[in-house]
């Protein structure tokens, strides 16, 4: 019984021969003490300390529980109390190790600057969570003395006074893979902010340490990080290139990356990170929502008469002769689908498409798709519409239009990406009930999906390769402008080999009940939470104070309720609180995450 305990808390983790040698070893060894702490958790302080402890040599609970008490130094920003609850809801419901696994997603946003009085706690609000208040304090009077002093300091701005104001919101969301079955039948994720801190400036090293920190108290509490969401700032692929240290042909053995068929993909690209305490591999994925929308920008960019960019797509082999001095390539911009949508409206007694039937099958297009302005361009649902089925669906009847035949060439490429980038965003939302082919979670190495996903990858290598040997260009500036730019392609690398990376190295060979969904692998949490801050402020941005209320919203239902039941065990609990944040009873309740994993009788 010992050992079959032991092999199921094995499972998926840090392997038992690695944890047993480095015990024999080295007895206070990081991934002996993680696997002695996974053990203590699941089978209880008495069992471990008559059952396990003495069989396999391992430190002692009381010693186990100092090392958490060293490791648990979250300090400031780590929600501790609502990060137990989930830990004993895990519990109460039996969560295995894979239901315990999940994803960060991680995310900022700028709120207005100012210090604010809480009179609840007695402290100023608005301070910088990695500086001290003394010092923004000290600074603010050194400050109103100069101004005193100097009539020169009188007309300082007032963000010259001190750098430590928090200008910058910070969030750490987790979300777990397995789902929880509600007393409804619903199924749904567990998902709470793990952490939150105020920042002066989005610092990579600063990132890096929350992550770190993070990770390991979510380690200590029972939850195991798999991967990390999130998108393609300045700052963060800073981070994350401070921290990856591994690549895909680091972490898979030759057969496995012979079967993945991705001979033109970078291997060698870092994509995952070391877990501090179990060395297992962390891995980092770009959001899906931002990285279609930077395709969809390049693509504006593209049709701009004054840019440089001009994307381009080889059609003829690169060693094909030409045709009368026709360029091999094609040219790719989001001019083109304005003018397939501009058309489609004029009515035409050749083709299907016309009067109200054009209005019916470019329903969800509008000219908010292709006129873009500030707004427009920053909003990923009117990106991913752009790059649908509904305007794949557009270009087809246009081309079947008197006289647009011969147009079909000049649309090979757009038609191509499209197909594509349409097919990605269904595996993302895992969208298994609307979309043909099905795009259901991933449940094995070996699941369709994942060849799917490399056949994408493949697409936009070949895609830059096919360029680069491309005789129609001149000079190595031209073809960089005919491709998608470096930042934009290392988001889409970071997208499909971190899923595909995630998949293999934590998912079982064969069918199993294990499911990624890579719904759950995107920073939506985090765009959600904010968008929720800022229509609770008044007068724009909110207050960094107003930002830290608004989250506490998220867990007040639930830890008053779980407070109330340890008082009074035996009375069903209603309280005010509850009744009024109804929308907040199950945190993470998001009907999007209930997409089910192996099909619909699952």
């Amino acid at each position: 019984m010992c050992f079959a305990i032991l092999l199921c808390a094995a499972h998926h983790d840090t392997p038992l021969t690695k944890a047993l040698c480095a015990a024999s070893t080295h007895r206070y060894h990081p991934a002996t003490i993680s696997f002695a702490m996974r053990l203590l958790q699941k089978v209880g302080k008495s069992f471990y300390e008559k059952e396990v402890r003495n069989v396999l040599m391992l430190p002692s609970a009381r010693h186990l529980q100092t090392k958490i008490g060293e490791i648990d130094t979250a300090g400031d920003g780590f929600n501790t109390e609502l990060t137990q609850h989930y830990a004993d809801l895990a519990a109460q419901l039996k969560f295995n190790n894979w239901e315990r696994s999940g994803c960060i997603s991680t995310d900022a946003m700028t709120v207005r600057d100012g210090l604010s009085w809480n009179a609840h706690r007695g402290e100023i609000g608005g301070f910088d969570t990695h500086g001290t208040d003394a010092a923004v304090i000290l600074g603010e009077f050194r400050a109103a003395s100069k101004r005193l002093a100097s009539p020169e300091q009188a007309s300082a701005s007032a963000a010259s006074l001190s750098d430590m104001r928090a200008r910058h919101y910070t969030v750490y969301i987790f979300t777990t893979f397995g789902p929880y079955v509600t007393a409804s039948g619903e199924r749904r994720a567990m998902q709470w902010v793990v952490s939150r801190h105020a920042m002066a400036q989005m610092m990579p090293s600063l990132i890096a340490a929350d992550l770190t920190t993070v990770v390991t108290c979510l380690e200590v509490a029972g939850f195991y990080v798999k991967c990390v969401s999130l998108d393609g700032a300045t700052e963060n692929e800073a981070c994350t290139k401070k921290l990856c240290t591994l690549s895909l042909r680091d972490l898979l053995d030759t057969a496995a990356q012979a079967q993945l068929q991705l001979p033109d993909a970078d291997l060698d690209f870092p994509i995952a990170w070391r877990h501090p305490l179990t060395g297992d591999p962390i891995f980092f994925v770009a959001d899906m929502g931002h990285v279609v929308k930077r395709i969809v920008n390049a693509l504006e960019t593209s049709s701009n008469p004054s840019s440089k960019r001009e994307l381009r797509y080889v059609v003829d082999a690169p060693d094909a002769p030409q045709r009368g001095g026709v360029p091999k390539t094609v040219c790719m911009g989001l001019g083109m689908l304005d003018a397939v949508h501009k058309e489609s409206a004029v009515p035409d007694a050749s083709s299907a498409v016309g009067g109200e039937l054009s209005l019916r099958i470019c329903r969800t297009l509008s000219l908010a798709h292709f006129r873009k302005d500030a707004h427009s361009r920053m909003s990923v649902p009117l990106a991913m519409q752009v790059l649908s089925r509904t305007m794949l669906a557009l270009i087809d009847d246009y081309l079947e239009r008197s006289g647009c035949a011969s147009l079909a060439r000049e649309f090979t490429g757009m038609r191509e990406l499209i197909t594509r980038v349409n097919r990605l965003v269904d595996i993302c939302n895992c969208r298994g009930a609307d979309a043909d082919p099905p795009a259901y979670a991933i449940n094995s190495r070996n699941h369709p999906i994942i060849g799917e996903l490399a056949s994408t990858m493949s697409f936009f290598t070949k895609w830059r390769e096919a360029i680069d040997s491309c005789p129609d260009f001149s000079t190595q500036q031209a073809r960089e402008n005919a491709k998608l730019s470096v930042a934009t392609h290392t988001g889409v690398q970071r997208l499909i080999l971190g899923l595909i990376g995630t998949a293999l190295c934590h998912l079982p060979e064969n069918h199993s009940w294990y499911a990624l969904n890579p719904r759950r692998v995107q920073s939506d949490p985090c765009e959600h939470l904010f968008s929720m801050i800022r229509f609770a402020a008044t007068g724009g941005n909110p207050t960094m104070q107003g930002a830290f209320q608004s989250t506490a919203i998220h867990g007040a239902a639930k830890l008053v309720r779980r407070r109330l039941k340890a008082a009074k065990p035996d009375c069903e609990v209603q309280t005010g609180v509850a009744l009024q944040l109804p929308a907040f009873l199950d945190v993470g309740g998001n009907k999007s995450y209930q997409a089910p994993a192996h099909g619909p009788d699952a």
